[in-house]
């Protein structure tokens, strides 16, 4: 398995929760003084859209937000490493499932908000080009996310799998830790090709190819509110947000479906 970022071990994965505590004290004590309260885990995949929602969360609600994007799977652990979020937001069911059976969620407060969809990314001066998933086949290195803690790379793996390719192609692909590093992997030139997540905006350097969706199950998106949180009222607003109209709409924007 060629992997980018991989697993941690858990020695290193305990001093990487450790830095990522010290990061987050320095953001509750910047919230303290300018106002921002909410501190949300969430899926690299929504990066985009939920900084365009948070902003329009701030102008109706006057509550600002700290976002800590990674992999679903690896926030998951943050949390249960008792990292201090407010609301955790992730592309799978199984995560929240899990951080529910550990008592590290509030009951009641799980809703799906989205799913999502997978294209193929690839640079616009390539000298390949792709019209579906199978011309993936032209390219020496693939990268995806690591599927066993990044729903978007699992769904990637499922795409594969359906289509008959996952088995010839193991020797090729790259894996990355969050499905954002992708589109930075490609955007730069270091990796030729990719499959990664629809919602997040690139540059003109590389275009989107969308993935059959008859290939591979829509990653969907829920969010729920961390148990011990010290913002409830706020949370649950910006819960309630993401449900509204214009909540929808930018989701929308970004390519994801709304239920």
């Amino acid at each position: 398995m060629n992997c980018l970022y991989g697993l941690l071990p858990l020695k290193v994965r305990k001093k990487t929760v450790s830095l990522v505590l010290a990061g987050i004290l320095v953001l509750l004590q910047a919230s303290s003084l300018s106002g921002q309260t909410l501190l949300v885990a969430a899926a690299s995949s929504m990066r985009d859209a939920l900084e365009e929602a948070a902003a329009e969360f701030e102008k109706v609600s006057g509550h600002k937000t700290n976002f800590s994007f990674g992999s679903s799977g690896l926030l998951a652990h943050e949390i249960e490493d008792g990292v201090p979020y407010d609301l955790y937001i992730a592309a799978g069911a199984n995560f929240i499932q899990e951080l529910y059976h550990r008592r590290l969620l509030v009951q009641g407060t799980s809703n799906v908000i989205c799913r999502g969809r997978l294209v193929i990314i690839v640079r616009k001066d390539s000298s390949r080009k792709i019209d579906s998933l199978r011309d993936i086949t032209n390219f020496s290195l693939i990268v995806i996310a690591n599927p066993q803690h990044a729903p978007y790379g699992k769904a990637a793996q499922e795409a594969l799998q359906n289509a008959g390719l996952w088995i010839g192609l193991q020797n090729r692909i790259l894996y990355t830790e969050r499905v954002a590093d992708i589109l930075e992997l490609v955007e730069t030139g270091r990796a030729p090709v990719g499959i990664g997540a629809q919602s997040l905006r690139a540059s003109a350097q590389v275009e989107y190819v969308p993935v059959e969706d008859k290939l591979y199950t829509p990653p969907e998106t829920y969010i729920a509110m961390v148990k011990g949180t010290l913002h409830k009222e706020e949370a649950r607003a910006f819960i309630a947000f993401l449900a509204s109209d214009k909540g929808r709409a930018i989701l929308k924007e970004y390519g994801f479906s709304t239920p």
